[in-house]
């Protein structure tokens, strides 16, 4: 087999390996009764159940969540994040601004 070959080939293992790992991430379920569950719909339910939003001491106050996130953050005169809403914590964007917190100071009760 020549060189270039076996460069393709490389490179069709390791992007098949990437491909393969990164859509698992998305598509894991769980067994319920003999059924099948998306896991992104399990998640979705668990935050429905959640009734309250809070910010610990571990802010730091870099402010990511007050930039993805108008309706549930804002700047405190501390400079660090405080909540200002409880209502919709079902939103994609609370979600992303959990996720993008640095500290996990985003706590969902």
């Amino acid at each position: 087999m020549n060189k270039h070959k076996r460069y393709l080939l490389v490179i069709l293992i390791f992007s098949f390996f990437i491909s393969g790992c990164s859509s698992g991430e998305n598509s894991i379920s769980k067994e319920n009764d003999g059924g099948s569950v998306n896991q992104d719909f399990v998640n979705k339910e668990e935050i429905k159940m959640f009734s309250s939003l809070s910010i610990n001491h571990r802010c730091i106050g870099c402010g990511r969540c007050v930039r993805v996130d108008q309706e549930h953050f804002i700047y405190g005169q501390d400079g660090k994040a405080n909540v200002i809403s409880e209502n919709n914590l079902d939103s994609s964007t609370l979600r992303g601004a959990i996720s993008i917190c640095p500290t996990d100071a985003i706590i969902l009760l």
